[in-house]
């Protein structure tokens, strides 16, 4: 997350190896192109089997994995501004959780529904069992770009940062945590529950600063910051149409929020004596959210 350093070039490597299958390797290095450009790059992979193993077949259970790499670009401009440029990429993927389903021994009210667990929860790896693997647990991808810039006006300092995300998530995964078969009564599903939800986030946002060099005795800082971000979710959790638990739906339900925020603020400050500051700051914020679903069919 570092800079790239005008001055010298840096190189740095670590890696690291544990039991349960744990690893993790980091690479990074920073070089200055000439003296008012410097560029650097970074990479991560980790990994991890999990602690614990799917009863019956002995598959990894909270196992993950992950990539990820980080290029900047640093410039001077002219004498008196600075860019930073930095885009990133990171992927990840973790299995079906090491969870089990611990059965109620309390009754807390007057109906049968109220029922709770009372006592100290220990889990048991022999009870971890589940129906998914050959669900895709959870994905994600990030994709992310910033634009910092910095320019001294004499006096006055100006900065922008811009920025844009795009997220995408897939989430399928049995989450009854049992191995229970399929289970349909009625029309009602009642057992195997798998859940698959696809969300894509994408996001656009610009902040400027505006504000005094701090050398007298009078402070202050203005600024107004805008956002825009799209959310879609597609959700192909089976439904006892689909006539199983724990095959994907055909038709999904859909969900989309679009998000526009927008704010205004500024500081001001005045030093009385030597440690005695008094300051007054004021924010101004508006957000306007736009959602519609769709359900599944």
């Amino acid at each position: 997350a570092r800079r790239p350093n005008f001055n010298d070039a840096e190189r740095e490597a670590s890696a690291e190896i544990a039991e349960y299958g744990q690893y993790r390797a980091e690479v990074r290095a920073s070089v200055p192109l000439n003296q008012d450009l410097a560029f650097s790059i970074a990479a991560q992979l980790r990994g991890f089997d999990g602690f614990y193993n799917e009863a019956r077949t002995g598959e990894d259970t909270g196992n993950s994995s992950s990539r990820a790499v980080v290029a900047g670009l640093r410039a001077r401009l002219g004498g008196n501004g600075e860019a930073f440029l930095r885009l990133s990429y990171d992927t990840q993927n973790v299995g079906q959780p090491s969870w089990h389903q611990v059965p109620t021994n309390y009754k807390s009210g007057a109906t049968d529904a109220q029922r709770w667990y009372k006592g100290k929860l220990i889990g048991d790896p022999s009870k971890l069992e589940h129906n998914g693997a050959d669900y895709r647990g959870l994905e994600m991808e990030h994709f992310r770009a910033s634009l910092h810039l910095d320019y001294d006006l004499g006096g006055v300092s100006l900065s922008s940062i811009s920025s844009y995300a795009n997220a995408n998530s897939l989430s399928d995964s049995d989450t009854d945590f049992t191995a229970q078969p399929d289970l349909l009564s009625g029309g009602v599903l009642l057992g195997n529950f798998r859940s698959i939800y696809d969300t894509k986030t994408e996001s656009y946002s610009q902040e400027l600063r505006l504000q005094s060099d701090g050398r007298g005795p009078v402070n202050w800082l203005l600024g107004a910051f805008y956002r825009n971000e799209k959310y879609e979710l597609a959700d192909f959790t089976p439904t006892a149409v689909t006539g199983t638990s724990s095959r994907r739906a055909d038709d999904p339900a859909y969900l989309t929020r679009d998000t526009k925020s927008l704010g205004l603020f500024g500081m001001v400050s005045l030093e009385l004596a030597d440690g005695l500051t008094i300051s007054q700051e004021l924010r101004y914020s508006q957000d306007q959210i736009d959602e519609t679903s769709t359900p599944a069919g």
